[in-house]
Parts: C-alpha cells; sequence; structure tokens
C-alpha cells in the first residue's frame, strides 16, 4: 500500500503558519520490521517536504523495531537538531517519536530548548502550541496502553497471531 502525498500541506493549529515559513525540515520514520511501510513512510514525507517550496529537506531518519533500543537514526536526528541543523519535524504519531512518556517529555523539552518544532500527524498536534502538552500527554498515556496490551495479547493469546507463536515461545524459554 503507498501513501499518496497531499496536495496541500495542512498542519494542526498553531503550526499552520509553518507550511508558510523557510524551514530546514526533517522526517523521522519508525515501524515494527515492516521495510515496505518503513520505505512508504520515507516516500510520504519525502514528496511532502518537497511540494512544499518554503521547505528543505533536512533528512529522513527511519528506525526499524530491530534497532529499538538505540534507535541510531532517531540519535541522528538529535543530533542534527543540536547542531542547529532542523527547524521542524514531522512524525507519523507520537508512539513513533517515544514509546514511554518520560521520554517523549524529555526528548520534546530538550527540542523546545533547541527551537525545534514537532508536528504529530496523526494526532494533529504540534509542540508549537504550548496548550498542547497535557493532550499529548493523554495521547500518549494511551498509546503506551495500547501497546502495551498489544503486547500481552501476543503472549497470552498466540493464537491470534500464529505467525508469532515462534516468537512468543521463545520468549518464553529465555525469561
Amino acid at each position: 500500500m503507498t501513501e499518496t502525498v497531499p496536495k496541500t500541506i495542512t498542519l494542526p493549529g498553531a503550526a499552520a503558519w509553518l507550511a508558510q515559513q523557510k524551514l530546514r525540515v526533517a522526517a523521522y520514520c519508525r515501524t515494527a520490521d515492516d521495510e515496505t511501510a518503513l520505505e512508504a513512510q520515507q516516500s510520504y514525507y519525502a514528496g511532502m517536504i518537497a511540494t512544499n517550496p518554503n521547505w528543505t529537506l533536512a533528512g529522513i531518519f527511519a528506525d526499524t523495531g530491530s534497532q529499538r533500543a538505540k534507535r541510531p537514526e532517531f540519535q541522528k536526528l538529535l543530533r542534527k537538531c543540536r547542531q542547529q541543523k532542523v527547524d521542524l519535524i514531522l512524525v507519523r504519531s507520537a508512539s513513533r517519536f517515544c514509546r514511554n512518556l518520560a521520554n517523549l517529555w524529555k526528548n520534546l523539552k530538550t527540542l523546545r530548548e533547541l527551537g525545534v518544532t514537532v508536528v504529530f500527524e496523526t494526532e494533529n498536534i504540534s509542540s508549537a502550541n504550548p496548550d498542547s502538552d497535557t493532550l499529548q500527554m493523554l495521547l500518549h498515556i494511551f498509546a503506551e496502553s495500547e501497546c502495551r496490551n498489544i503486547t500481552r495479547n501476543s503472549i497470552h493469546k498466540p493464537h491470534i497471531w500464529p505467525a508469532n507463536q515462534k516468537t512468543i515461545q521463545e520468549r518464553r524459554k529465555r525469561a
């Protein structure tokens, strides 16, 4: 399934002005282990950034689930932000950006201090809007809960996802 690039760029509320600014824009993509989905996200964001004449591509950073612990591309993105080479980061959703609330807050705080705005497309929120902090927190709590439920269901009900059965059995042996 290939995502199509929107003809117009719409950013949430307080971030709508960002589409009109000269900015260095990066995207962060992450999937569990699906290379096809990762490529689709990268293509989507490359196209979105290219269609805005005010934006310059600062990079597309993509990690897979197999890199979850260290997330090397996410670390590269943060380094580039510290070097003042990124103004705006586009992310599909908060759950793709950080898996837990503590890391989300830490990273958003760091990026705010560096003057970098993060836009979470699915949630339609932007770190440029200070009123979005509570909403980001609530949405991330829901995302964490959903992730735990998916993990719990895949471990306790392996018949639901038979392809995962071998992996689940291996995890149980290691535990």
